[in-house]
């Protein structure tokens, strides 16, 4: 499961603007034994990381909470983000190459 702490920026409804306070990387990025990649997490980003999201525990602005993701969501989610466009761009490729050459 993967976790992160947030905190509520503004409510809208039912949702919650929430921003990302961790640095990056895993909890132990900053400790003496950590492998540091909060360091270089923070040279490619230019603001907070901020989400809107369903508030179901009814967080203020300002409150801290923790999100939870099971390991699967994460992993379905790039697929559908790069290997989905992907896979439509070469079938319209060799689609457009079969068309050219008829």
């Amino acid at each position: 499961m993967i976790e992160t702490q947030v905190i509520v920026i503004q409510l809208d409804g039912k949702n919650a603007l929430v921003e990302s306070i961790q640095s990056g990387g895993c909890g132990n990025c900053d400790s003496v034994n950590g492998c540091n990649s909060s360091k270089l997490s923070q040279l490619f980003r230019s603001k907070p990381r901020r989400f809107s999201m369903r508030n179901e525990c009814n967080a203020q602005p300002g409150s801290l909470v923790q999100i939870n993701l099971q390991e699967g969501v994460l992993l379905h989610s790039a697929m559908l983000m790069y290997i989905l466009p992907l896979i439509i761009m070469l079938s319209g490729a060799i689609l457009g190459a079969q068309w050219a050459s008829d």
